[in-house]
This record gives structure tokens, sequence and C-alpha cells, in this order.
């Protein structure tokens, strides 16, 4: 693991322990404004891990998974920091500034030379495309861990949006705002996907495994957002938010446990 994304690692677990720290112990303020310094240096090591391994090979890191992994945790990072100095909200920001240091532990499992692109990823989607996707998966992935926090509150008999339950106050703020910023996101990079798709194949969609469980992922979001805006609370948004996120993590991680997963041209690059 290089130095900044080691930087990046030990700042999103310092940025964590300390927000959780602060849930606990509210009155010490020390701790909410070290977790947020903590985070934003993390995001910018990992910023700047992207920028320094794009000039380096001349081309995104988004090939292979290692790469992606690394822009997820920069996303969720970024979203949990913008939400946290916006609300003033505890917990799942600890939660997901841990969350994105278990993605960089992760990434070690997939590291591989970075190689050059294959032509049908030589194209002008393949960025946007990219961070669209990631912006919306780092932004749900917080929306994700709020709703299950909420539903595990509840599962215990603890009112999640009562003023007295401190360390799960406003825990629906944080699943509407993130996914206030990853639906658009996730709708951008399926457009862009499908744009892509048609100038490299000839063909908008074409049933692929991973387009059809983007497609779900959509969907799921979709319905969340139709519950909602229609005025629904509680465990039922929240259960569809937590599905609509395992959804997505199986279209990042699972396509190779399907039958059809040979069929897909959604492969990340191998070392």
């Amino acid at each position: 693991m290089s130095f900044l994304l080691a930087l990046a690692l030990a700042l999103y677990f310092v940025s964590g322990t300390l927000s959780l720290a602060h849930s606990v112990r509210r009155g010490v303020s020390l701790f909410r404004w070290s977790s947020l310094g903590a985070l934003a240096a993390g995001v910018i090591a990992t910023a700047l891990w992207i920028v320094t391994s794009w000039h380096s090979a001349g081309h995104p890191p988004f090939a292979e998974l290692h790469g992606c992994l690394v822009l997820l945790a920069l996303c969720v990072g970024m979203v949990s920091l913008s939400i946290e100095l916006l609300e003033d909200v505890r917990f799942v920001g600890g939660l997901s500034s841990l969350v994105a240091a278990g993605v960089l532990i992760v990434r070690v499992r997939y590291l591989g030379e970075v190689r050059e692109l294959p032509p049908d990823l030589q194209s002008l989607y393949f960025a946007p495309h990219v961070l669209s996707y990631f912006i919306a998966y780092g932004a749900l992935t917080v929306s994700g861990l709020a709703g299950l926090v909420l539903l595990v509150a509840r599962l215990v008999g603890r009112p999640a949006d009562s003023g007295h339950a401190g360390l799960l106050e406003n825990v629906e703020t944080w699943i509407f705002r993130s996914a206030r910023i990853g639906f658009p996101f996730l709708t951008l990079g399926l457009v862009l996907g499908a744009f892509w798709a048609q100038a490299a194949y000839t063909d908008y969609w074409s049933w692929d495994p991973k387009e059809v469980w983007a497609l779900i992922t959509w969907l799921l979001v979709a319905v969340w957002f139709h519950l909602w805006t229609t005025g629904r609370r509680g465990v039922l948004p929240a259960a569809v938010m937590v599905l609509a996120v395992g959804a997505l993590y199986f279209t990042l991680f699972g396509m190779g446990l399907l039958p059809t997963a040979g069929q897909s041209v959604h492969t990340y690059s191998q070392p």
C-alpha cells in the first residue's frame, strides 16, 4: 500500500473513532472538530493518490477493481464530510469513516499492476461513467449505513428519531441527504453507460448481467424515493434502502457468482 493510502486509512480510522466518541460524549467538541479534520485530511490524501496515479498511468486508474475501491473510499469520505459539516449529525458519520477505512483494507485483496486500457475502455465515456457511478455508490453506502442503524435501533426498541436517543439522532436525515446526492449520479451513470454501450457495441442495452443488476439497484432506490416523497418514514423505507445498497454491492462484487458471469463485458482488468 502506498504512503498516501496508508495515511488515508489511518486518518479515516481516527476520524471514525473520534466521531463515535463524540456521539457518546457530546459535550466534548474537540472530538467533533478533530474527527472532521482527520476526515478532511483522509479525503485529500485519497484524492491525491487518484490524481498522481492518473498522471503516472496516463489514464484513469479505474480499469482495475483496486483503483475503483480507492475512488469508493474517497466518495464515502466526501459525502460523510459534507453531511457532517452541514447537519452536525453523528454516529453514522463515524461508521462511514470506518467503512472508508475498511474499503481501503479490502482493496489490498485486489492489488495488481496497472495496465494499458483495453480498446473498449479508451472512450470519452469511461471516466465520467465510472465517476458518476462511484459518487453514487459512496453516497448510497452512507444512506445504507443509516438505514441499517435505524433498523437495528427499531429492532432493539430504541426510537432512532427521538430527541433523547443521543447516538441515533437524525439518522433519517443521513438517509435522505445521502440518497439525494446518490440517486442523480446513479441515474447519470446508467445513462452514460447506455451511450457508451451504443458507441462501443452499437447497442444501448444488451441485458448484460451487470446492466441488469445496475437497473435493479436503480429501481430499488427509485422505490425508496417514492416512499419518501409520499411521506413514509421508519422501517419500510430504511429496509428498501438497505436492500438497494445490497444490490449495489452485489453489482460491484457479486457478478462472478452468477452462472451468466462469463457473458458479461463488464469485467475489471486482471493482474
